[in-house]
This record gives C-alpha cells, sequence and structure tokens, in this order.
C-alpha cells in the first residue's frame, strides 16, 4: 500500500474507534422519580438472585 493509502487506513480505522456519546432517552424521564427507596431496594434484591449461575442447572 502507499503512503497515502495507509494514512487513509489508519484514518478510517481511528474513526471506527472513537466512542460516540449516546443520548439518554428522553422516553425514560417520564419514569424518573416514581419509585421510592423500598421500591429500588426490591429490584436489587430480585436483581440479586439473577447474578448467580448454578451450573448444575445446565
Amino acid at each position: 500500500m502507499s503512503l497515502a493509502q495507509q494514512y487513509k487506513l489508519l484514518e478510517f480505522i481511528n474513526s471506527m474507534l472513537t466512542v460516540q456519546r449516546v443520548e439518554k432517552p428522553k422516553v425514560f424521564l417520564q419514569f424518573a422519580g416514581i419509585f421510592d427507596a423500598s421500591d429500588t431496594g426490591e429490584f436489587e434484591a430480585s436483581l440479586k438472585d439473577c447474578e448467580q449461575i448454578d451450573q448444575d442447572e445446565w
């Protein structure tokens, strides 16, 4: 590859590696603040059960 082609390829690779900022979906803002601390505690507790994998189940 020529030097110009190498630079073009490098620019392309760098453009693919850049992290793009993702905007938060505005749809979820309607739910902001509707859960109190006890609700979020229940959600956390139920998700804790999902974190462990039972190897014998498979």
